[in-house]
Formats: structure tokens, C-alpha cells, sequence
């Protein structure tokens, strides 16, 4: 999927990266579902560097709370507790809907 995003030349630059960044999101949490941690939380820092631009807030909380779950996982608290920490941030970001706290986005570490 990201060989024929980087190679597609009729859909605009800017498309392309949102789609690549959502790719990213996606396969991240498919792969944490099926206990693939270090290429999940590749795939999920992938999203989170494109996803600053090109990611809506929901998606962008959800791809911090995925990593934090991650990092929990692999032991690593430490960068749990930022990820969590710089999670919550993005909730208290301009334009961030109060009830997006409650809705599930966020892992549980």
C-alpha cells in the first residue's frame, strides 16, 4: 500500500501523505492486536511523524495512546508515562472536544 502511495502521481502531495499517515495509524493497531509490538510501534511512529499535519486530533490521541499502551508492554514505563502525559496534551489543545476524553481513545497504560 505505501509503494503504490509513493509511486501514485493523480492524487495531490498533501492527499497522499494523510492517506500514508492513516495507512500507518491502521496498520500500527493491526499489528498491536496481533502482538506484533516492534512492527506496530514502527508503523505508529511513522503516523505520528506525519500525523502532526496530516491526522485528525482523534486519530493523532489514538496513535499516542497505542504507543504508550506499546512502550508499556515492552517494559519501557518511563516513555509510557510521556507518551501519556503528551497525550493528555492533546486533549487540552485548542479545539479539543471535552467528551474526546471519555471516548476510548486513549490506551491504558
Amino acid at each position: 500500500t505505501r509503494s503504490i502511495l509513493d509511486t501514485e502521481r493523480g492524487i495531490p502531495l498533501q492527499a497522499r501523505i494523510a492517506l500514508q499517515a492513516r495507512v500507518a495509524l491502521q496498520r500500527g493497531l493491526v499489528l498491536t492486536h496481533l502482538g506484533d509490538f516492534t512492527a506496530a510501534r514502527e508503523e505508529l511512529r511513522v503516523a505520528e511523524g506525519l500525523g502532526e499535519r496530516h491526522l485528525v486530533l482523534p486519530d493523532r490521541l489514538e496513535c499516542r495512546g497505542a504507543l504508550a499502551y506499546l512502550a508499556y508492554c515492552l517494559g519501557e514505563i518511563e516513555e509510557a508515562r510521556d507518551l501519556v502525559v503528551r497525550a493528555r496534551g492533546l486533549l487540552a489543545s485548542p479545539g479539543a472536544d471535552p467528551d474526546l476524553a471519555r471516548s476510548g481513545f486513549l490506551a491504558p497504560a
